[in-house]
This record gives structure tokens, C-alpha cells and sequence, in this order.
């Protein structure tokens, strides 16, 4: 029986390391009924293969004209960033993101009608912010900013005298439902850009 294994196990051994035989090419009898040349691919005659291609052109684009009056946009943040923009005074500064506000400041922009705030990305002075809200919440953001206006100074204090005089001659109003929070040595021309664009 010890025997017989070995054989067998001897025999299957063999059989797997003969090498595999040739594959056998087979060719379909309807194909040969044709007379369709081999090397010609099944349905696509010779002389259309071998005419020259076809060239694709784009279709020509039409450019549209930037409109010339654009309209403004109609949120008074968006408008007070922009010319804050267009006179340089945010060169250096970095727009704060709506988590941001809310863990620097406590706001929250989802109560606003619009808001945008900007922090120094060279230093860590600077800041401007504006916010329009209702009555009550506006309130409330003028609060809360005076309250880091106050911490800020606190801070600076004890280590920065530069930077103590920036935030002490800081702008903080609420106008109605606006709230204007401006530290920069630029401040007053801020302040000046601000009014152009308000009402």
C-alpha cells in the first residue's frame, strides 16, 4: 500500500513537470467559407482602413465679454472687504474661516447677515472685522469684541509696547446693526474705506 502511494504520488509528480503541449490553432470553418482575409479585422474593409484620417476640429469659442456693470454685491461685509482689498490695507492679513471666529471671538456667523474677519499673517497684531446683524445680536458682537479688545490689550501690555499702542487706538462701533472692529496701524484709513461703502 506504502508502495502504491509513492508509485502514484511519483506519477503525478511527473505529470505536472512535462512541459504543456502546443496549443492547437483552430480556424472556424465559416471564416474560411468567406474568402475574408486573416489579416483583415471583420468589418472594416481594406480601403476604408487605409484611407487617410479624418481630422477633428474644435468648434470655435466664443468669448464672452465681462459685463462692465457687474452688480454689487449685495452684502455689506463682501463690499467693505473689497475695498479693504482694493486699497492694500489686507495685503498681509489672512481671511479667518467661520470656526475661527467662533473659538477666537465667540461668534457665530450663522446668526449674521454677513461677516468676514481678517487676522495678520506676518505678525499677530492686526486684526479687522465687520458685521452686520440684527439689533440685539449686534449688540452682542460689539460685547463680545470689546471683551478681546480688553484681553488684547491686557496681553500686550506686559511684554509689547508697539503692538499695545496698536490696540489701544483700535476702531470699535456698532452703527444700527453694523460692527466694526479694525487693529492696525492703518485703522482710521480703514475706518475712512468703511464709510465709503456704507449707507
Amino acid at each position: 500500500m506504502k508502495r502504491t502511494a509513492c508509485l502514484l504520488l511519483a506519477a503525478a509528480f511527473l505529470l505536472g513537470c512535462t512541459a504543456p503541449a502546443v496549443p492547437e490553432v483552430q480556424i472556424d470553418p465559416r471564416a474560411a467559407a468567406t474568402g475574408t482575409p486573416l489579416s483583415e479585422p471583420t468589418g472594416i474593409p481594406v480601403e476604408s482602413a487605409t484611407q487617410e484620417p479624418v481630422l477633428l476640429t474644435e468648434a470655435p469659442v466664443s468669448e464672452t465679454p465681462a459685463p462692465t456693470d457687474a452688480p454689487a454685491s449685495e452684502r455689506l461685509s463682501d463690499r467693505v472687504i473689497a475695498a479693504w482689498t482694493e486699497a492694500g490695507y489686507l495685503s498681509d492679513m489672512a481671511r479667518y474661516s467661520e470656526l475661527d471666529l467662533l473659538d477666537l471671538y465667540g461668534i457665530d456667523l450663522s446668526r449674521c447677515i454677513s461677516g468676514a474677519g481678517y487676522a495678520d499673517a506676518v505678525g499677530y497684531t492686526n486684526e479687522a472685522l465687520v458685521l452686520e446683524a440684527n439689533g440685539e445680536t449686534a449688540k452682542e458682537l460689539e460685547s463680545l469684541l470689546d471683551e478681546h479688545l480688553k484681553t488684547m490689550e491686557n496681553q500686550f501690555r506686559s511684554y509689547d509696547p508697539e503692538a499695545l499702542k496698536i490696540v489701544e487706538s483700535a476702531i470699535l462701533l456698532r452703527e444700527g446693526g453694523v460692527v466694526l472692529m479694525i487693529v492696525s496701524p492703518d485703522a482710521e484709513e480703514m475706518l475712512e474705506a468703511f464709510r465709503t461703502v456704507t449707507p
